[in-house]
């Protein structure tokens, strides 16, 4: 990657001063130590510091900070350099994602490459080897985002890249600028007894509310199907929820961090060989976020909602009550598995990070971080993006009309 003349360079003092901003910030904040159990954090951090000093650009130093949160494996634990984000350094015109260890082409506007495609080698490399160090810049929950989200980031991707493919095509794809004024919408699509209502993001209130208004509009369809696929997140979506749900539904389990002065002084015991060196004490604080009523006139009809791994944070929120009480039938994939309301910083003005400072458990208890929601009907990631037609739409159709007509059952996946 090359660094561009226009981006203002980091001294030393300054990535230090950064890099001991975001230890303090995961001693202090984070929530998720139960799953990274293994690492030796003082250790891990000493490495970097290590790392950072020998860094000769800024890009360096922020693809060093990149991996180091990704290391913490929570996907609301990552530092972003708004100068190596794609609307700083544009975008390919065909994306990529791990699916089974192997890599598959999701989207494509180069003539000829076609989406389902596998590309088993880039930049003359073995495909998942030449990715192998930029997915270790992508933070995340579940390993599967990873492979989801790193085309989205795009860390640590070269200016250019020549995929070939399994059957031994070759094209060379360019960054490009991502065009500005480009809008995402909540959109819908009306049947006769149906509708369809595609959320891409809960990113802003307008969203929710134009979702709002199409579920009021839509009062009479006798379901709906709600596509959340790719939804990153934003605002939980608590109007929408109460739009739809017609039963009593419960919140999250929910914990965080609570380091107390003995604790510190014990940390220090620690460091001063008192301790055994995995004795590290921290206490955290439970709560529930208890049981809701439904709300007066809620939409009384039959719902699905697809799903799949992009699906993160208040997008996950949303799901949630629908899957756990089964008001809403859930097809697609296992949801991406990280809770939001992360702690944030911004040391300077193009940079900030982020650490998970909430753990979130299903009402039951069970494991939600780095599990996910799992859908009702599972639907097979390959052969969705190989299919002709929408797959998921497809199937939820055949859901919701009382039948799957030998596209799966239960649990089963969908073959091609």
């Amino acid at each position: 990657m090359t660094e561009t003349t226009d981006i203002s360079a980091i001294d030393t003092v300054e990535k230090f001063y950064i890099a001991a901003r975001v230890f303090s910030a995961l001693d202090g904040a984070f929530a998720h130590w139960d799953d990274v159990s293994e690492l030796n954090a003082d250790s891990l951090f000493r490495q970097l510091l290590h790392e950072i000093s020998a860094a000769s650009s800024r890009f360096e130093f922020s693809l060093l900070m990149m991996k180091y949160l990704a290391s913490f494996r929570n996907g609301h634990t990552e530092f972003v350099d708004f100068a190596l984000m794609p609307q700083s350094l544009g975008v390919f015109p065909a994306r990529l994602r791990d699916i089974g260890g192997n890599w598959f082409v999701t989207s494509s506007a180069v003539s000829g490459l076609r989406k389902g495609e596998e590309i088993t080698r880039i930049n003359d490399q073995n495909a998942s080897d030449f990715l192998a160090k930029r997915l270790s810049y992508v933070s995340a929950s579940r390993e599967e985002y990873r492979g989801y989200g790193l085309f989205m980031k795009m860390h640590g991707l070269p200016e250019s890249l020549e995929l070939t493919t399994s059957g031994g095509d070759s094209f060379e794809v360019h960054r490009q600028p991502l065009l500005h004024g480009m809008q995402i919408n909540v959109t819908a699509a009306e049947f006769e007894d149906h509708a369809l209502i595609r959320i891409p993001s809960f990113d802003d209130p307008s969203f929710e509310e134009d979702a709002v208004s199409l579920v009021r509009r839509f009062e009479k369809k006798r379901y709906l199907i709600l596509d959340v696929r790719g939804n990153g997140g934003g605002d939980t979506p608590k109007a929408l929820i109460e739009a739809l749900m017609e039963r009593p539904y419960p919140g999250w389990i929910e914990s965080s961090a609570s380091r107390t002065g003995l604790e510190l002084a014990e940390t220090f015991a620690r460091h001063e060989g008192q301790l055994p060196v995995g004795q590290t004490p921290r206490t955290t604080v439970t709560w529930s976020t208890g049981w809701k009523q439904p709300c007066e006139q809620p939409y009384p009809g039959r719902l699905a909602i697809l799903v799949d791994v992009g699906c993160k944070s208040a997008t996950e929120d949303f799901i949630m009550p629908f899957a756990v009480t089964k008001r809403a039938t859930i097809i697609g994939e296992t949801t991406a598995g990280s809770s939001g309301q992360p702690y944030v910083e911004r040391p300077r003005p193009d940079i900030l990070f982020t650490v998970g400072a909430k753990r979130q458990f299903f009402p039951d208890m069970r494991p939600f971080e780095g599990h996910g929601i799992k859908p009702d009907v599972e639907v097979d990631a390959l052969a969705a993006l190989r299919a002709d037609t929408d797959l998921h739409l497809n199937i939820a159709r055949e859901t919701m009309q009382g039948g799957f007509n030998g596209y799966a059952t239960g649990s089963s996946r969908v073959r091609a």
